[in-house]
């Protein structure tokens, strides 16, 4: 990936990347071209999940929605916060956690409830 963001002109662009990407040396690469950063963090990136994961998220503001539709209802809840100084990733500013919880009408076989 860092190969092919040199080839490309992202200056003032937000780049937007997975979890497979989340890296320091890409976060270098994509703010030395003068840009900004997307990531996903997930649970096999151990030290930056666990810090993560150690915000005292209870006392962020939370916004939320609810959805119904296509059988299933959905609620989306979203907080997001500065990045403390001691978290130490090339170029975080702000974190947001997303978390989803939806409702299925139960069919044959599938479980009635599913969190994710």
């Amino acid at each position: 990936m860092r190969n092919l963001l040199d080839l490309l002109d992202i200056d003032g662009a937000d780049v937007t990347l997975d979890a497979m990407h989340t890296q320091t040396d890409t976060a270098t690469t994509i703010r030395a071209q003068g840009t900004h950063y997307v990531f996903t963090v997930k649970a096999d990136n151990r030290h930056l999940y666990a810090q993560l994961k150690n915000l005292p998220w209870k006392h962020v503001p939370a916004y939320t929605t609810r959805d119904t539709g296509h059988g299933r209802k959905e609620t989306r809840t979203i907080k997001t916060t500065q990045v403390p100084v001691w978290i130490t990733f090339e170029g975080a500013a702000q974190i947001a956690q997303l978390r989803r919880t939806t409702w299925r009408k139960k069919s044959k076989g599938s479980p009635k409830h599913k969190s994710n």
